[in-house]
C-alpha cells in the first residue's frame, strides 16, 4: 500500500462492498501554530480485509492499494480472532505499546530512550518479559546495562552472534 494512503483505501474498498477494517488510534500531533487530536493508522500501511481468493485482483485495483501480506507463497490470512482481539484493545482505550520488530540475543540496537539513550550494543540476555540486557563495548570495557524493550530500535541487517 503507498505510503499514507490507508484511509482513502479503506474508504474505497467500502464503497465497493468489501468488508474492510483500518484500526485507527487518536495521536496528539503538533503544528508550530497548533495542538490537534488525530485519528492514525494503528499499522501503517494496513487495512485488513475480508475477501475471497478469486477477488484478490479487484482489490489489488483500489488506488493506493500495493500489496497482500505473503508468507510461504501465498497470501496471508489473518485470523478473525486477532482483528476482534485489536478491535476489543481500540474499544476499551488502554494504553499499550506497539512492537512491530522482533529483537534477540545477538542483535545490535540502538538505545533510544531512558538513561542510555544514544548508545548502541548487543543484546546479551532477553526474557519474555520487557526487560533487555545490553552489553556495550566501549573502550575495551564491557558496560553491561538493562534496558526497557520499548527504547530499544533494532539495527537493520545487523547480527553478532
Amino acid at each position: 500500500m503507498q505510503p499514507r494512503k490507508e484511509k482513502v483505501v479503506d474508504r474505497e474498498l467500502t464503497k465497493r462492498g468489501y468488508e474492510s477494517y483500518l484500526p485507527l488510534r487518536k495521536e496528539l500531533h503538533q503544528w508550530k501554530d497548533r495542538k490537534k487530536m488525530v485519528e492514525c493508522p494503528l499499522f501503517n500501511s494496513y487495512v485488513f480485509v475480508r475477501i475471497f481468493e478469486n477477488q484478490q485482483w479487484d482489490v489489488l485495483q483500489v488506488p493506493g492499494a500495493g500489496r497482500f501480506v505473503w508468507f510461504g507463497g501465498r497470501p496471508v490470512a489473518v485470523p478473525d480472532y486477532q482483528i476482534e482481539s485489536v478491535k476489543i484493545l481500540l474499544d476499551r482505550s488502554v494504553d499499550f505499546d506497539l512492537e512491530n520488530e522482533y529483537i534477540e540475543k545477538g542483535d545490535l540496537v540502538r538505545i533510544e530512550g531512558g538513561n542510555f539513550a544514544g548508545l548502541t550494543g548487543m543484546v546479551k540476555y532477553c526474557d519474555n518479559g520487557p526487560k533487555f540486557v545490553v552489553a556495550i563495548d566501549s573502550i575495551g570495557i564491557n558496560l553491561t546495562v538493562s534496558v526497557d524493550r520499548k527504547d530499544l530500535e533494532k539495527m537493520k541487517n545487523v547480527k553478532n552472534k
